[in-house]
């Protein structure tokens, strides 16, 4: 007996791993191990806030994939940048002042000022700068 309806807001990707291929996937990428395991600790510190509204409908939702990945220990920032770092290279080819520019950026990520992403909708790498601003009066 149906009860009420549902629409869908977004498509979604899912991604279905079995607990032993993944224990398969880390033991060979270590990597992948730490950057999970720092992201899980992160994702379970931000849901402990107090009032913190969930839901499965994003634009209701207050946790966002920024905020979390701002929340990460510096070194899985930058191996979670690191696939737009070597696009950012790609697309820098031979020119030498994109090169610098790459270079720029590359010491920026190192030293923790930004991290990198992709726009997901036109596959350009976008720097993610985290700001705090405070209000004095």
């Amino acid at each position: 007996v149906p009860h009420g309806w549902a629409e869908s807001v977004t498509s979604v990707e899912l991604l279905e791993l079995k607990a032993k291929d993944l224990v398969s996937i880390v033991s060979y990428h270590p990597e992948v191990a730490r950057i999970a395991h720092n992201y899980s600790i992160a994702l379970c510190t931000f849901l402990q806030r107090p009032g913190l509204r969930l839901s499965d409908l994003g634009k209701y939702a207050d946790v966002h994939e920024e905020t979390l990945i701002c929340a990460l220990p510096q070194e899985t920032r930058q191996k979670i940048s690191s696939p737009a770092m070597e696009a950012v290279y790609e697309a820098a080819g031979q020119n030498k002042d994109r090169l610098q520019s790459a270079e720029q950026l590359r010491e920026e990520v190192a030293s923790g000022r930004c991290w990198l992403g992709m726009d997901p909708f036109s596959g350009k790498v976008l720097r993610m700068v985290h700001l705090v601003t405070l209000n004095l009066t």
